[in-house]
């Protein structure tokens, strides 16, 4: 099997797509081999999980779940699959703590979505036409304004993400996401306009250049 680049989920759409054949054994091989030649991404470390979940090794699969608690505690999924690994294990308590974490994390992205069609709502409402910025110029002025933490890489890249990231003041890791996401999804209007508007927020000086600013632990 020829491997991809290790920021992408290399393995994960044809081991998920043996794993919803039921083929538990094969997917647990396919991420193993993968695992002996480098890192996995987090999509295929919560997939590898899972699997040991199911044949029953809990205890490996709370292993591979701490580990990623670790590094992100912000994945729903993470904390659905420890809250069932844990009742199995019999510690009930430290379950309904995930399930309650699962719960906080839902709503807080529920709240960013929320957030964000809400400003989109306004923003059509008062947008001049034509205003809107291509991808292109889009792409640029972000690498321009963010330098090499543009090309960053964030596990679970998506719109939610980069949402939950400027609605948390977060502008940087936002922007980079955003610009990746713009690079993928070609065709996107709805992105386009959205980065558009945030960069028009920078111009006008309602996010502050501070706002921008590489802070310490960002």
């Amino acid at each position: 099997m020829e491997y991809a680049d290790r920021h992408n989920r290399a393995f994960g759409p044809d081991a998920s797509n043996l794993l919803d054949d039921g083929q538990v054994d094969r997917t647990i091989e396919i991420l193993r081999n993968a695992l002996r030649e480098h890192e996995l991404t987090v999509p295929d470390k919560l997939l590898y999980a899972r699997c040991l979940y199911i044949k029953g090794d809990y205890a490996g699969a709370r292993e591979i779940l701490n580990e990623l608690l670790a590094i992100h505690n912000d994945i729903p999924a993470l904390f659905d699959l420890m809250a069932k690994v844990h009742e199995k294990l019999g510690l009930f308590n430290l379950s309904k703590y995930f399930e309650s974490r699962l719960k906080e994390s839902v709503s807080f992205m529920d709240s960013a979505r929320e957030f964000w069609v809400s400003k989109e709502s306004k923003a059509e409402e008062h947008k001049p036409e034509g205003k809107t910025s291509s991808r292109e110029e889009l792409i640029s002025a972000i690498k321009n304004m963010l330098g090499s933490e543009a090309e960053r890489v964030y596990p679970f890249e998506t719109k939610t993400l980069a949402d939950l990231f400027i609605k948390q003041g977060h502008y940087r890791k936002g922007l980079a996401v955003y610009r990746r996401l713009l690079e993928k999804e070609t065709d996107d209007e709805k992105l386009v306009r959205r980065v558009s508007d945030l960069l028009e927020e920078k111009r006008e000086g309602r996010i502050s250049q501070d706002d921008i600013a590489e802070k310490p632990g960002n």
